[in-house]
């Protein structure tokens, strides 16, 4: 099953010449940002940020509806600079997405709103997190997808002008001006149904932030892989990459990670000639093309380590089974190289070193984007030991990230910054941490995570408050649940994604009675209420308000995991 490799590679190489047409007016900032990007202490957030795209493009699109006519009309919002400082008052035009068919004929309709984060376009996502919008076409929902400030189209400033280090350019790229932008955007389009926010990953810590953050307006979240836990004296620093390391060992066979070890001293102690032979280059490497050339290697695992559901067509045995030809450490990368179309081009009969240097160019704007996210809110600790994981020893730190985005951005790091925010409390470290009761925090929330996505290591396995659920999907990997269904979804896959169907059509049971009281609450429905509904069966056993009006043929287009058994 050759196509997912050289797919992945071509779209990585389309990605790196898109970041070379950035290249006019860099900051004086760019080596140490340059620097920081290939650094071990963000290689895992960078590299997840740029397979993003690559996978999405290998799962299915939503499917047309019957009348052929199934997508999501583009709106622009008039958006404020800047929400919290009155001495700046410009404006921008932020990027967002609607779907309304589903709630044209509904009364008191929900409104699904996904909290786009780093993506980047937007547009690729809600092609291929179709789960929801099923969700949303049972439910009789309305759907904005939400593009996030400094990403995709939805630049407050020109060019490089955003990325420039100042208070009021790239300074106001922050998740406190992110959620005053949705909750902003949700106002204009509330009615007097339920709100529910959602997303995966940082987008899915987002959709959790709306509804703890703006309780009287978002009514409940849903999200999957949301890395909350990541929190700095919280988080072991190498469980992400163990995980990772078991997901090879469990797919690829037991010997694998120590092949995959054994390729990294290829490169890293290695006989340079073997070396050169083994890849089979044009010229004598310089140790900045061979990290080039290994940092393709490292982001390529990365992606096949993270996005392996379903198991079956997991791209990590195949990549082990070509290693294992390796005929000594320098040639265990090459082997998996060579599976790969970016080593040559055209008429080349060699890897053209210097040619790969030029193309690869400075960082895109997303890229840009999530560097200084991760350099002042987004803090997740991510190291290596190279005993409980495959990858070269490197000690995450603090102190090193914050002397490494003082240079890059002239900014420190606040690693509270989340924790404040979420505000539950939290007892234990590591494995053992837990989140303690805390009946402040607005409830009504749902938690997602797939059993080999490395991101679960940091998502809560209980909940604060008895209305705040935690599903777990078996064999599932990072945000596999919101991907659009497919026919060879495993049963486990389609029992969770019922479950999580169920779990929200309760939550909105419960609180579209309050709704049309205009009444708010935090969590559970409160007592004088209580004559509205008790418990609700599964939402396939109960109608949905203008359900009844629906045809047989647009009974049976609800496919998906909704329906299956």
């Amino acid at each position: 099953m050759l196509w997912p490799f050289g797919l992945a590679v071509v779209l990585l190489l389309a990605l790196a010449e898109r970041a070379a047409g950035f290249r006019d007016g860099l900051l004086s900032a760019a080596g140490a940002r340059s620097s920081l990007r290939n650094s071990r202490l963000m290689r895992s957030w960078m590299d997840h940020v740029k397979n993003l795209p690559v996978h999405l493009l290998r799962v299915r699109k939503e499917p047309p509806d019957r009348t052929g006519d199934y997508t999501f009309t583009p709106r622009w919002f008039h958006q404020r600079v800047d929400h919290f400082n009155h001495q700046h008052d410009g404006m921008f035009w932020q990027r967002y997405f609607v779907y309304d068919k589903f709630s044209k004929h509904e009364e008191n309709h929900p409104l699904f709103v996904f909290c786009g984060a780093e993506q980047g376009d937007i547009e690729l996502e809600w092609e291929h997190y179709g789960f929801l919008v099923e969700v949303a076409r049972a439910q009789g929902a309305t759907v904005l997808w939400l593009e996030h400030r400094f990403f995709g189209k939805s630049l407050p400033f020109n060019g490089t002008e955003a990325f420039e280090s100042r208070s009021d350019r790239v300074g106001l790229l922050s998740i406190e001006q992110s959620l005053a932008d949705y909750a902003d955007i949700i106002r204009k389009h509330r009615g007097d149904g339920p709100v529910l926010t959602f997303g995966g990953s940082l987008s899915g810590t987002i959709a959790v932030l709306m509804r703890i953050q703006h309780p009287t307006l978002v009514d409940m979240a849903f999200a999957s892989s949301a890395p909350i836990l990541g929190l700095t004296g919280v988080a072991d620093q190498f469980a992400w990459q163990r995980r990772l390391t078991e997901n090879f060992a469990a797919l690829g066979g037991r010997d694998c990670p120590s092949l995959v070890r054994r390729g990294f001293a290829g490169f890293e102690t290695g006989d340079r000639a073997k070396l050169q032979r083994a890849l089979g280059t044009c010229e004598k490497p310089t140790d900045s093309q061979l990290q080039l050339v290994l940092s393709q290697v490292w982001s390529f695992i990365d992606m096949i380590g993270t996005y392996v559901y379903p198991a079956s067509i997991s791209g990590i045995d195949f990549a082990c089974q070509q290693m294992r030809k390796g005929s000594s450490n320098e040639d265990i990368f090459a082997q998996l190289l060579h599976l790969l179309p970016f080593t040559a081009q055209g008429d080349e009969k060699c890897m053209n070193l210097s040619r790969m240097e030029k193309q690869t160019g400075p960082m895109a704007p997303d890229d840009l984007g999530w560097m200084y996210l991760a350099c002042t809110e987004v803090i997740h600790p991510i190291g290596a030991n190279n005993k409980t994981d495959m990858f070269p020893p490197s000690n995450w730190t603090v102190s090193e990230l914050r002397t490494t985005c003082k240079q890059s951005w002239n900014v420190t790091p606040d690693e509270e910054f989340l924790h404040r925010k979420l505000d539950f409390r939290i007892q234990g470290s590591g494995s053992m941490a837990q989140i303690l009761e805390s009946p402040e925090v607005p409830g009504r929330v749902l938690l997602s995570y797939g059993e080999y996505d490395p991101w679960s290591t940091m998502v809560p396995k209980q909940g604060w408050a008895d209305d705040v659920k935690v599903v777990k999907v078996p064999g599932g990997s990072h945000c596999s649940d919101l991907e659009t269904p497919m026919e060879f979804d495993t049963a486990e896959m389609v029992e969770a994604r019922k479950t999580i169907a169920a779990l929200i059509h309760e939550m909105i049971y419960e609180v579209r009675p309050q709704r049309r009281m205009k009444q708010r609450s935090f969590g559970k429905v409160s007592p004088m209420i209580r004559g509205f509904g008790g418990r609700t069966p599964l939402p396939m056993q109960v109608p949905v308000m203008g359900a009844q009006k629906r045809s047989s043929q647009q009974q049976q287009h609800l496919r998906s995991s909704l329906s299956r058994k």
